[in-house]
């Protein structure tokens, strides 16, 4: 059963990241920890957290958003 869905609304600039992840994603990660990583690649993003924050015994999904370097 899902429980009541709540809407946030935050503002969203060219430096803004998104990470998204579901409860298989231990929740004590920060992303200071990892000097740089937010400007990385947002699959190395995701990759990294998986890696050191998956819970074994669940499964997981892990989304990051960023605004899309010029080319």
């Amino acid at each position: 059963m899902m429980p009541k869905v709540a809407e946030f609304v935050y503002t969203w600039s060219q430096q803004s990241l998104l990470i998204l992840h579901s409860d298989g994603l231990a929740a004590q990660w920060n992303l200071n920890h990892y000097p740089g990583l937010g400007a990385r690649h947002p699959a190395l993003i995701a990759a990294v957290l998986y890696r050191d924050f998956k819970r074994t015994r669940d499964d997981i999904t892990v989304i990051v958003a960023k605004v899309r370097e010029a080319a």
